[in-house]
């Protein structure tokens, strides 16, 4: 039976209100820990503004799929065996249904969302009388969380609850920081994106005020000020529309057009845009091409860019998933023995194309790694009899004996001739 969601699951306040610090009212070691330059391009950069620069959102699109289409397994690991703990407490919540309104999918996208753009996310653990964990509740981005530190242990503050939630009830994913809280990509990007947002603005207002016939008007002879003003706003009413259809001029008096219009190119913001855009990549660590930035791949690269995108942008922050699981949704007893782990399946990421795969199959079949059915369940294929066994090349021998196998081959081979 449940707990009640407010009984037993949090500490009491009064016994954590010495030593603590918080991201409302930090101490002297969270504000020297988490000092970051401000942007210095003048734009402000927030969690939503920053996402109207395409290769960001892009990027966070990215990685929060990539980790929501990925299996999550509870294994149990001997020495003589793997296998699957399908009736683990752990194994529906984070492989299935961690609550009643997410799939593992959605939660899974939505934690790596929250550590990008927030550098954090909290998932309320539920258990029941025994202790297991029976629900994972996410704490929205509206709701403001306090982190509490107090005798060498973490606690937190939810805004609406009034109860304090200690570490062991709370799933806490964090982004790189000091190990207490997490610093979002948002602050480590502020420069950056403030420059390529500042450079998007400069891009619309270029096209919006129509770059068909920017330019100066000269008149053979001196015009004064109100004829000048005159003049000019003719000209822009007729020429300089926001639809920057071309029209032709008329001109008449003796008067010349001479174009001066800076294309966006000679203006460099096409270049700062593409270099913001590769300076977004840097930050969330993707590979270009996974972006949209094809200028600078080739054919020969593109598949070992996509390697080191699993290797080096997904899995730091899978190895923080894993250990949080491991260490908030096992029993101590189960976090002694060693034997039961938390992992991400990365395969359906590294699997090549099918020739490659079915060569690959073939050769660990051969070696005697892995049965058939073992491979047929890789694809997706039905067991058949007679396929766990394993098998081996006959044309193999000990290096250490072959001269003894060749011996008796051969004393056999002479013995069957004279016979």
């Amino acid at each position: 039976m449940k707990r009640n969601f407010l009984s037993g699951l949090y500490r009491s306040l009064d016994t954590v209100l010495t030593g603590f610090s918080n991201i409302n009212a930090p101490q002297d070691w969270l504000t020297q820990s988490f000092i970051l330059p401000g942007g210095d391009s003048g734009v402000p950069v927030t969690e939503k503004s920053i996402q109207q620069i395409t290769a960001f959102s892009s990027g966070v699109r990215l990685l929060s799929e990539s980790l929501g289409t990925l299996s999550v397994k509870v294994l149990q690991e001997t020495e003589n065996d793997i296998k699957v703990l399908k009736n683990h407490p752990a194994y529906h919540l984070i492989c299935k249904k961690p609550n009643s309104f997410q799939t593992s999918q959605i939660f899974w996208e939505t934690c790596m969302r929250y550590c990008i753009l927030r550098g954090n996310f909290f998932a309320v653990i539920i258990r029941d009388a025994d202790a297991k964990p029976t629900e994972l509740l996410p704490v929205h981005e509206s709701k403001l969380v306090n982190v509490y530190f107090s005798e060498n242990r973490l606690y937190y503050k939810v805004q609406g609850i009034d109860e304090m939630i200690s570490s062991e009830n709370m799933l806490h994913f964090k982004g790189l920081g000091d190990g207490r809280i997490g610093i979002s990509c948002l602050e480590y990007a502020m420069t950056s994106a403030g420059v390529t947002l500042a450079s998007q603005k400069n891009q619309a207002k270029f096209y919006k005020g129509g770059s068909q016939l920017d330019g100066v008007l000269e008149h053979p002879k001196s015009l004064s000020s109100t004829a000048a003003a005159t003049l000019r706003d003719s000209w822009h009413s007729i020429y300089q529309s926001g639809d920057s259809t071309a029209r032709v001029a008329v001109l008449s008096e003796g008067m010349q057009y001479k174009p001066i219009s800076v294309t966006p190119e000679a203006a460099k913001y096409l270049e700062t845009l593409k270099e913001g855009n590769y300076d977004i990549a840097r930050i969330l660590r993707v590979p270009p091409h996974m972006i949209m930035l094809l200028d600078r791949s080739t054919l020969n690269n593109i598949e070992h860019q996509g390697l080191e995108y699993v290797k080096y942008s997904l899995l730091p922050w899978i190895s923080r998933f894993e250990a949080e699981c491991w260490d908030k949704l096992l029993t101590e007893q189960e976090k002694k023995q060693d034997e039961i782990k938390i992992k991400f399946n990365l395969e359906v990421l590294l699997r090549g194309d099918y020739k490659t795969r079915i060569e690959g199959y073939q050769t660990a079949i051969n070696a005697g790694i892995m049965s058939q059915n073992d491979a047929r369940k890789l694809e997706s294929m039905p067991p058949f009899e007679g396929g766990d066994r394993k098998w081996i090349m006959m044309n193999m021998m000990p290096l250490d004996m072959a001269d003894e196998i060749l011996l008796n081959k051969n004393t056999n081979g002479t013995d069957q001739t004279n016979n």
